[in-house]
């Protein structure tokens, strides 16, 4: 009898969570498991574009979302669940499924005490993977620097991480995340996996046992479409400077005044890649998101430089993709990003200052000491989640 996962996170078609789980979905057949999935919603509250392709199962409606958006900001929390018929389509799908597997369940889609509630009353093995530090905080996903979540986030000195909050209850729903994963743990076998190494040691030092590290992939059109155009080596040997967001307006992974000077300045071309950009920057050359995997292949092998800002990243897979098709990779200092600095081929910036000095004069390798191609491999993510599926099954 095939073992049935069902995947669960906030989005379906943006985000790296959503990747990752979207990934697991396709590959998982290959490993001996059906899988389905359940989403909350898409851009702007709608249902997702890949919504019939994965034959998902939306759980929050539009006036659901801006509720509970209002309510988050309000009281910390989500306030509305999904209507009587998602919320019996999705306790039906937990019942049929063997194992739950929860990514980002934060974010509007659903009160997640209530989410934990429900999966502990049906005591199905749950898999969470931490994309983020939504379950270690009482109100954000991304700290950043903040370690408030050590002493209970009380109180929470910023209130604009997000997702935002106009009243401060963190140190209150810390109490209750903190509470309701404990339950979940007394009725059911829940697993925690962490998508980074630096994530995995800051969840331990907030006292989650036995936190497992499975690192995120690329997804498999990717990953294809790199083993089926080998790198063609350039006859320049001028640097090309790349950086690459969906949306070009969010400020924690977009320094757009480092990249208006940057492309004023450094030798070779800056080109961005990304939507929703107020004005041209003087210099580089801009076009629009990529969703076709073959043409981000071919844009990024056009270039030899990624150019990496965010610190609110986990492990990123926009590196991951880089140094899968080849390129180098420059980043601001962050955890997440160090997590790939045993590539000799990552360059990790000691400070911010540094940027303007490192692309005028960019180094080259000087050893051969690189990250395994097969890391990125989304089979190698799916067979070490496809283990621990089967340590979990009776």
């Amino acid at each position: 009898m095939v073992a049935k996962v069902l995947q669960v996170n906030v989005r379906l078609s943006e985000g790296g969570a959503s990747g990752v789980a979207r990934t697991l979905h396709d590959s998982l057949p290959t490993h001996g498991f059906e899988s389905a999935m359940a989403y909350g919603y898409g851009p702007s509250g709608a249902a997702s574009p890949l919504e019939d392709e994965y034959d998902a199962l939306r759980l929050t409606s539009r006036p659901a979302a801006a509720v509970n958006m209002i309510a988050h900001r309000m009281r910390g929390e989500e306030v509305v669940a999904p209507g009587r018929a998602r919320l019996a389509a999705l306790r039906e799908a937990i019942r049929s499924a063997d194992i739950v597997h929860l990514h980002a369940v934060h974010s509007y889609m659903m009160p997640p005490t209530g989410l934990m509630k429900m999966l502990a009353a049906e005591a199905k093995p749950v898999v969470w993977t931490m994309h983020d530090q939504w379950l270690m905080t009482g109100r954000c996903a991304q700290p950043g620097a903040c370690d408030g979540w050590k002493t209970g986030c009380d109180p929470c000195p910023h209130l604009e991480a997000y997702p935002p909050a106009t009243l401060d209850r963190a140190a209150v729903q810390f109490t209750r995340r903190r509470q309701a994963f404990e339950d979940l743990g007394l009725a059911s076998d829940a697993r925690v996996v962490a998508c980074a190494e630096w994530l995995a040691g800051e969840m331990r030092t907030a006292g989650f046992r036995d936190v497992r590290v499975i690192t995120n992939a690329v997804d498999g059109a990717f990953w294809d479409a790199v083993q089926s155009s080998p790198k063609e080596e350039r006859d320049d040997v001028e640097p090309r400077y790349l950086f690459m967001s969906r949306d070009l307006r969010d400020p924690v992974k977009v320094d757009l005044p480092m990249l208006r000077t940057l492309a004023g300045k450094v030798p070779g071309r800056v080109t961005v890649v990304g939507d929703r950009l107020a004005e041209p920057i003087v210099g580089a050359l801009h076009l629009p998101a990529v969703q076709d995997r073959s043409e981000m292949v071919r844009i990024m092998r056009d270039h030899s430089h990624l150019l990496f800002f965010s610190k609110v990243d986990y492990y990123p897979l926009t590196i991951a993709e880089a140094l899968t098709a080849g390129l180098r990779v420059i980043a601001s200092p962050s955890p997440a990003a160090r997590e790939f600095e045993a590539d000799e081929r990552v360059r990790v910036l000691v400070a911010d200052d540094e940027w303007e000095g490192v692309l005028d004069q960019p180094s080259e390798p000087t050893t051969a000491d690189t990250l395994p191609d097969t890391l990125f491999d989304p089979q190698r993510m799916t067979a070490e989640y496809a283990s621990l599926y089967r340590e979990m099954l009776p």
